[in-house]
């Protein structure tokens, strides 16, 4: 690996630190050891200390946490759009509200576990900032997806009427779902530069403005229908209880439902790509310190 311009300038004659700088994770002052040693403290390689910005030398611990936490977003991104259980009425009240649960869990357990803080970083950072978004705008969607969805079954099993509001509320969690999308792909994308890897941090930066875009929009839609759709057998662009019949709402919404199903599948293969991007930067920190590690 090729010594950035700042580490040469704090080298001596010999190649050895020539200042007095602490080791990134336990503190230890590491003047006069070699780039390409060890801390006489923690046994952490002195590289970590100046290139923690490529993501293989970071912690493997917190790497794998990455790793699954890219998984769970995946397996809850599957689960959510499950047709069987989120639109057959005939399944039963309780699979609904396990469908809530399932869901619900694997995008907040996926999300904490991707915006969960490097371990040696001890300040706070523009990162931090991105990651707590992400977490607020994941708590909003889930909860009201919740609501959404028990707003449906009220109608379905208890005989009570609420269109207005199931639309309302399907509308609230396609945005906030937006809003959780934008902060995600902020939050990863970054990452994607630590690889380094500009092609995945290009499909990131897409994702974001795609699916965001299409969720959005398509959310603003559901806020709208009480308004300007109609309860009716009309042929047209239903948003849950509600048809729009307008030719050019319809065209909207059809191209709006296009570019959420696209952003939808990028979004898989982005978090697919990530997955294993901290997988491999995982496994090659664990074969450096294992390597560096002294034999007993």
């Amino acid at each position: 690996m090729t010594e950035p311009t700042d580490l040469r300038e704090i080298l001596d004659d010999r190649g050895r630190i020539d200042r007095s700088i602490p080791c990134l994770n336990c503190g230890y002052d590491l003047r006069g050891l070699p780039p390409r040693g060890q801390c006489p403290e923690c046994g952490r390689p002195v590289e970590r200390t100046f290139f923690r910005g490529q993501l293989y030398l970071s912690d493997p611990r917190w790497l794998y946490r990455m790793k699954s936490g890219c998984t769970l977003l995946i397996v809850g991104l599957c689960f959510n759009v499950c047709p069987p259980l989120r639109f057959d009425t005939d399944v039963g009240f309780g699979v609904h509200v396990i469908w809530i649960f399932i869901v619900g869990t694997l995008f907040t357990l996926g999300v904490w576990r991707v915006t969960t803080r490097e371990s040696d970083r001890s300040q706070m950072s523009v990162n931090d900032h991105r990651a707590a978004m992400t977490r607020i705008a994941c708590v909003v969607f889930v909860s009201s997806l919740a609501l959404a969805t028990l707003l449906s079954l009220a109608t379905i099993f208890l005989l009570v009427t609420l269109p207005a509001a199931i639309a309302i509320s399907v509308g609230i969690a396609m945005i906030s779902c937006a809003v959780l999308n934008w902060h995600l792909c902020n939050h990863l994308g970054q990452y994607a530069m630590r690889i380094p890897d500009s092609q995945l941090h290009q499909v990131t930066s897409l994702t974001k403005w795609l699916f965001s875009i299409g969720l959005f929009f398509f959310g603003v839609i559901g806020l709208l229908a009480p308004i300007v759709g109609e309860q009716s057998e009309r042929t047209g662009f239903t948003f849950g209880p509600y048809t729009l019949a307008h030719p050019a709402i319809a065209a909207i919404g059809g191209i709006l439902a296009g570019m959420t199903m696209i952003g939808g599948l990028c979004l898989l293969v982005v978090l697919w790509d990530y997955r294993g991007a901290f997988k491999r930067a995982a496994d090659f920190a664990n074969d450096q310190l294992a390597s560096n590690t002294p034999a007993p």
